[in-house]
């Protein structure tokens, strides 16, 4: 409602939803990324694999890939589910976010098929 007061300040979300989002990636992919990068990536050719230049666009695709639009992404998905989840007392899913759009009708069919389209482009990419 709009008159509760938030458990946690600003900050605090922030810092929370920073660890929670850049702890996996800085575990495994900081190295992982570069040294596939390095090994192979679109933007120069095999012959060029492993060379200086392949260690700089490797570098520069991993920024990219972990840089300030990646986080504009999960910043949006993140504010909508939070609106329906404590505004709207809808669950926390991804069929929350399409309640705009067929109401009611998110808790039948459209609403997992949502769920399930989520769960598989999470694990599967």
């Amino acid at each position: 409602e709009n008159t509760d007061k938030p458990e946690f300040s600003n900050f605090a979300w922030f810092s929370m939803l920073f660890g929670a989002g850049i702890g996996i990636g800085i575990l495994f992919w900081s190295i992982a990324e570069p040294i596939y990068h390095f090994q192979s990536n679109p933007f120069i050719g095999k012959d060029e694999a492993m060379t200086v230049e392949a260690a700089q666009v490797a570098m520069r695709i991993s920024i990219f890939h972990w840089g300030l639009h990646g986080w504009g992404l999960f910043a949006v998905t993140g504010l909508i589910l939070a609106y329906f989840a404590y505004r709207k007392g809808l669950p926390i899913t991804i069929r929350s976010s399409l309640y705009p759009i067929f109401g009611d009708r998110i808790y039948g069919p459209i609403g997992h098929a949502a769920d399930l389209l989520a769960v598989f482009g999470t694990v599967f990419g």
